[in-house]
């Protein structure tokens, strides 16, 4: 392991990291598979939440990585 990281947050990071694939997994699937734009729409915004969850917590590792420094 890398030095100074626990198990905590790396489970954070990569849970993080996930939660950014899937984001992009569903908007891609969403843009390929459905027709409706209003189901598309939905999923698209569903997708961007999905990123920005993990976009948060990608942040939170680095937050507790840092010691609460920016």
């Amino acid at each position: 392991m890398m030095s100074g990281m626990t198990t905590l947050t790396l489970q954070i990071r990569m849970a993080g990291l996930a939660l950014l694939i899937a984001g992009w997994l569903v908007l891609l699937f969403a843009v390929i598979l459905l027709a409706s734009p209003a189901l598309r729409y939905v999923f698209v915004i569903v997708g961007l939440l999905v990123e920005l969850l993990g976009l948060g917590m990608v942040g939170l590792h680095h937050r507790f990585e840092t010691g609460g420094r920016a």
